[in-house]
């Protein structure tokens, strides 16, 4: 079967693939954001962002019972950033598909970004980015980037510096998440033991009620180099 693509109602772009070969359905939702959208001062914001997506949902499950749901379900549940996008991916088996995707669906909506959550994960990227002074290929990377760009955004590392990630607060992300999130905004790919019409009434009925077509946020014109 060829791929099923559609613009819905609620303006989300869904590119829905169904493959019977095996009983699991894996998910994408992506957003243009991500390291093309930083400056020195915010670096790493969307890496911080993306990991906090699925660490918890507002007035629902937490953190450690959020993780305790997917592993129950068999499933995997987390966030994602790179140099021009950032988002979300779930791999559920098709069983398990609607209730993975209600999940799924949810800390896109309702992320939590509770503060020990954020806390706990600062100490993590900072670590991460400590332990890269070990690592002489990504010594060696992360030079050349400064080398070959000396004002893009690609000069920088996706984790951040040291000095940004620890200055990040919630108000932070909150900020962050409003300017770049938004359903007309949103491709989200569905590949696997589906039905694309059960798809998209899934995918219409989660995101119906929320805000759209805010402003755009696209990245600031940089001078070639």
């Amino acid at each position: 079967l060829g791929v099923w693509r559609g613009q819905l109602q609620n303006g989300v772009t869904l590119l829905v693939q169904p493959d019977t070969s095996v009983p699991v359905v894996s998910m994408r939702a992506v957003w243009l954001g991500g390291l093309r959208f930083e400056d020195q001062k915010t670096n790493g914001i969307h890496n911080l962002m993306a990991e906090l997506l699925t660490k918890g949902i507002e007035e629902g499950p937490t953190a450690m019972e959020l993780a305790h749901e997917v592993d129950s379900l068999a499933g995997t549940l987390e966030g994602f950033t790179g140099r021009n996008s950032f988002g979300v991916r779930g791999e559920f088996l098709a069983r398990n598909f609607e209730h993975g995707f209600s999940l799924f669906s949810d800390c896109i909506i309702r992320p939590a970004f509770a503060q020990d959550e954020l806390d706990r994960e600062r100490k993590l990227i900072l670590e991460e980015i400590r332990n890269k002074e070990d690592n002489p290929s990504g010594l060696a990377f992360d030079l050349f980037g400064r080398a070959l760009y000396k004002h893009h955004p690609y000069r920088l590392d996706t984790l951040g510096s040291a000095e940004s990630v620890a200055a990040f607060t919630r108000e932070d992300l909150f900020r962050v998440y409003r300017e770049r999130f938004s359903p007309d905004r949103m491709v989200l790919s569905v590949v696997g033991d589906v039905d694309p019409e059960r798809v998209a009434e899934l995918v219409e009925d989660a995101f119906n009620d929320l805000p759209r077509g805010r402003p755009s946020t696209a990245p600031k014109a940089l001078p070639p180099e």
